[in-house]
């Protein structure tokens, strides 16, 4: 594995100049899949800049649907939805399909999503329940249909310097 320099920062708007300024930069929340792509060589990021900040952590109901904050970690997710009513459960059994224990604790639903496979756990529930992703950067935000996120396998429409900020479930 190559060496890396490590970023924490304690804000969005800290993380998102970050990003801006270190434009060779990755990002980790979770890492189940990061780490693996660094230790087989298949990554070569100078730095990773951690989204593990409150900000994008979290699910809270709103006026107009579920906001999921893509740090959250998909035993977060199962655990929240699986008091949920009707269509909602599917969620939690997305969520608790993915790995081992271990694995769901520190996997995020915005890592699952950006990995950029449109089959991943999560992506097929979300899919269905017609998710909008709050992507953003230092030059601003922009919504997405999340059937337009998947450009190809292993592609996303996420531009330079842009991360997923929210998902929103009507």
């Amino acid at each position: 594995m190559n060496g890396f320099r490590y970023m924490r920062l304690e804000t969005l708007g800290q993380t998102l100049e970050a990003l801006e300024r270190y434009p060779d930069s990755g990002v980790i929340a979770g890492g189940t899949d990061v780490m693996v792509q660094l230790r087989l060589c298949k990554r070569a990021d100078r730095r990773l800049i951690d989204l593990l900040i409150p900000e994008l952590t979290g699910i809270r109901e709103e006026e107009d649907g579920i906001f999921i904050g893509p740090s959250t970690s998909l035993m977060e997710v199962a655990d929240y939805f699986r008091t949920q009513p009707g269509p909602y459960d599917m969620l939690s059994q997305a969520a608790e399909s993915v790995g081992a224990c271990q694995t769901r604790s520190l996997a995020t639903i915005g890592g699952n999503l950006c990995t950029g496979n449109a089959s991943a756990d999560m992506a097929t529930a979300l899919l269905v329940m017609d998710t909008e992703l709050e992507l953003g950067s230092a030059r601003g935000v922009r919504r997405m249909a999340l059937d337009r996120f998947f450009i190809r396998n292993r592609q996303t429409a996420l531009e330079a310097g842009e991360i997923v900020t929210g998902m929103f479930i009507p």
